[in-house]
């Protein structure tokens, strides 16, 4: 019940693909990302007021949770499943325990291939090295675009931010911005920022994330779907399990169909001309590919092959190359700093 169509794409068409899936499932995104999210924030905020920087570090520092949350709800969408609240709670013992989390928290915090690599880690359930080589085998032709993905979403994301601040500064009136700037000019001269400058900017960073990580772990699980296509011909394995289950459908009726369908093709054949036998043909030698040649034999045949102009011969080959400039020789003269 796939409701997505998977066939072999360029993997930027897959990314795109992801925001189609972003666009189109968003509302399920929402409740999920928040109710994880969200309270994180807040509590964060909470802990750590005197020093919103620690707030700021951690919520960053918590993205592979939030991401294992979206790509819940990414990969039960794909198979056409609703994921509500009480489900996302009830996946959470096994997002925390089983899916790699806290590895991704510590040694692959920095993995800039985490969108792509994660659908390996939550989804397939491998460990050790059987992980490890799934991944290497994945990550092929795979890994440079997702880190790609990676440096252009944290790009998006400072971009964002700073529109949000522009937005609320171009609503702001002239006489408050220009006492909002000689109020920083003194901040530069060695006070210290206040508060509700800092939450805000705590604020400002999190609807950054909350608009682009959705999108990064989506590109990311349609690139580890295009990649899965591509090695595994899953677009293929899809479509015979559709047709079989086409024929399953049928009931009694297709199965009298079926026989009909067998029954004629079977006339059918009797009608035909046949074909010659093995047995019917008669020829001076064995067959090449039943021969036992001798090491002197098999060189002959392989050289004779090796004259055709398909495999042997010379070509001339032209291709462009620096110059070889000459080069006097001798003692090097000696540096002239009159200047």
């Amino acid at each position: 019940d796939l409701s997505v169509t998977v066939r072999p794409r360029n993997p930027w068409e897959a990314m795109d693909l992801g925001l189609r899936m972003l666009q189109r499932w968003w509302r399920d995104l929402l409740p999920a990302w928040l109710i994880i999210s969200l309270p994180l924030f807040i509590l964060f905020n909470i802990i750590f007021r005197d020093n919103p920087g620690w707030a700021l570090i951690l919520t960053w520092w918590c993205k592979p949770l939030y991401d294992r949350v979206l790509l819940l709800v990414y990969s039960r969408r794909v198979f056409g499943q609703q994921v509500n609240i009480q489900e996302v709670f009830a996946a959470l013992p096994d997002l925390l325990w089983r899916s790699g989390l806290w590895l991704h928290l510590t040694i692959y915090r920095l993995d800039f291939t985490r969108s792509f690599r994660l659908p390996i880690w939550q989804l397939e359930g491998l460990r050790g090295k059987s992980r490890s080589k799934r991944v290497y085998a994945l990550s092929g032709r795979a890994g440079g675009y997702a880190t790609w993905l990676t440096l252009i979403c944290l790009h998006l994301e400072a971009f964002l931010q700073l529109a949000l601040v522009g937005l609320l500064w171009m609503f702001t009136p002239e006489v408050i911005v220009q006492s909002v700037w000689e109020y920083f000019w003194n901040l530069m001269a060695g006070e210290s920022f206040p508060y509700w400058f800092l939450l805000s900017v705590n604020i400002d960073y999190y609807l950054g994330v909350a608009i682009i990580e959705p999108f990064f772990v989506a590109a990311g699980f349609a690139l580890y779907l295009n990649r899965r296509t591509l090695l595994e011909g899953w677009d293929i394995e899809i479509a015979f399990r559709r047709l079989a289950n086409r024929i399953k459908s049928f009931g009694r009726n297709g199965g009298r169909v079926a026989a009909s369908l067998l029954l004629t093709g079977i006339l059918s054949a009797y009608c035909l001309p046949q074909p010659l036998q093995a047995e019917d043909i008669t020829t001076d030698k064995e067959p090449l590919s039943a021969q036992r040649l001798a090491a002197g034999e098999s060189g002959e045949i392989i050289r004779q092959v090796l004259q055709d102009k398909d495999f042997g011969g010379e070509r001339m080959t032209e291709e462009w190359a620096l110059k070889e400039f000459e080069r006097a020789t001798g003692d090097k003269p000696e540096l002239d700093l009159g200047w």
